[in-house]
């Protein structure tokens, strides 16, 4: 993409009902990062299973208008049309799309949200990197205003601490029960190998 040269090389994509990686090695390098990206799509995913067409149409206004510029190629041997047609060239611009934030916020809110349940919080530099790819060139500057970008997922947070974020879909209170599965496979996976250690320390004495 023009705007964002290493889309193709560094980014994930979703387009229903499929997750996209760059190769397979992404995937596979890094089980948890490419589990705590997964559940960022999987929030997009029923999104868009739950509104078909809305959730694609949307996260692409307003710059899905900018086709109908095209309409000025057949209109231009006909009439004066043609003008009003390239108007909709505007929209090309990097202008903000308030639908594409909207959905891509409920996908970083569940980003948060692995974060805090792992890690007990959300780290600064996780909020920082988030508000870049609202406000910068990843996502085509969606949403360029910093401090309504900050105020928004500051309010997130503070969703996630509450447990209010569990009431609002489904997706949130899934993904969590996955990871609170995985956390007591580990602690009990811990306790075995302590077991064994004693075990095995205790018939070393008795040697």
């Amino acid at each position: 993409m023009f705007f964002n040269r290493q889309y193709m090389k560094s980014y994930i994509s979703t387009f229903y009902p499929n997750v996209y990686w760059p190769t397979e090695d992404d995937y596979t390098k890094n089980p948890r990062a490419s589990f705590d990206t997964l559940a960022h799509e999987y929030v997009h995913l029923v999104d868009g299973r739950r509104h078909r067409f809305w959730f694609g149409f949307s996260y692409l206004l307003p710059h899905l208008i900018a086709l109908l510029s095209l309409g000025a190629i057949a209109a231009a041997f006909h009439s004066l049309w043609w003008l009003l047609f390239l108007v909709a060239l505007v929209a090309a611009a990097p202008l903000p799309s308030p639908w594409r934030a909207h959905w891509e916020m409920r996908g970083y809110t569940m980003t948060m949200a692995v974060h805090a349940w792992r890690t007990g919080k959300v780290a600064p530099e996780l909020t920082g990197w988030i508000a870049e790819q609202f406000t910068g060139w990843s996502y085509y500057r969606m949403w360029p205003f910093e401090k309504s970008v900050r105020n928004r997922l500051f309010k997130a947070i503070s969703r996630i601490h509450s447990g209010d974020v569990l009431l609002t879909s489904p997706v949130f209170k899934q993904v969590k029960s996955i990871i609170d599965m995985k956390d007591d496979v580990v602690v009990s996976e811990a306790r075995r190998i302590e077991h064994e250690k004693r075990v095995a320390e205790k018939l070393k004495g008795e040697d």
